[in-house]
């Protein structure tokens, strides 16, 4: 990536093409890398136009440039927290001012930091439900931590998120279920706007029965699923095209629409 490909202007235009490679490298989605180079380019293009350097950013600076985002209604969703692989990367470059270097510290701290502030900013939620949808939130985490020494948000699949929330769901109804639910969709959402994970994970969220006495439908049985394998006539074309569906919905634990989407 040059210049010319983006039209980047401004003091981090050197940085452009290295700032791309170090989202690579550290695993993030197409998408998210699109959307961080484009924030990244604009924050260059809005420190030219304001006659500053990287080094007048600091936070007071990194609020003003997201209300001109907003104002000139940019496409993508961006906090101050959502900016963090950019102020993270100008940091290690020693770019960004040396006091009050607007990086948030501690990965789970900082993720959490960081969906707080999405809730609060960018999706206008009352304190009340940011703490609720934090706490959900905080909750999944802690689920996925106590498999190992650390979280690998690459692998998370849509088996982790039904098991959570099917054990959860065992000790709620009603509301309390459905707020769950809802919390763990924008949760995952969040992730994949971060960039840790690549799959649609908020549709994997289990619907929750509205109705008093409901529960989560239970799976079917392994001599079920042999029997329904076996049912397709893998001798004609739609016979193996409807093997190759069943397969992939029972051993990766994916919805129909992200099959189909395949």
């Amino acid at each position: 990536m040059n210049r010319r490909d983006v039209g980047l202007v401004g003091p981090l235009a050197d940085h452009a093409a290295d700032f791309r490679k170090a989202l690579v490298e550290r695993r993030y989605a197409d998408r998210s890398i699109s959307t961080h180079c484009d924030a990244f380019a604009d924050l260059s293009r809005w420190l030219d136009g304001e006659g500053l350097a990287a080094a007048d950013l600091t936070p007071e600076r990194v609020v003003q440039f997201l209300e001109s985002r907003r104002h000139r209604r940019k496409r993508c969703v961006l906090s101050s927290f959502g900016i963090a692989p950019t102020l993270t990367y100008l940091d290690g470059l020693g770019l960004l001012p040396a006091a009050e270097r607007p990086v948030p510290a501690g990965p789970e701290t900082a993720l959490r930091a960081r969906y707080r502030a999405y809730l609060t900013h960018e999706r206008g939620m009352a304190p009340h439900g940011v703490l609720r949808y934090e706490q959900n939130a905080a909750l999944f985490v802690s689920s996925l931590a106590g498999e190992g020494d650390g979280i690998d948000w690459a692998s998370l699949s849509a088996a982790h998120v039904t098991r959570f929330v099917i054990k959860q769901c065992a000790t709620r109804r009603g509301s309390a279920a459905r707020n769950l639910a809802a919390a763990l969709r924008s949760f995952l959402r969040f992730l994949q706007l971060e960039g840790l994970t690549n799959l649609p994970l908020a549709s994997a969220v289990p619907s929750v029965a509205g109705r008093r006495g409901a529960s989560i439908p239970e799976g079917i049985s392994r001599q079920q699923v042999a029997q329904l394998l076996e049912s397709c006539d893998r001798e004609r074309a739609v016979g193996r095209r409807d093997y190759a569906i069943l397969t992939m919905l029972v051993r990766l634990g994916l919805r129909s629409s992200e099959v189909a989407g395949m």
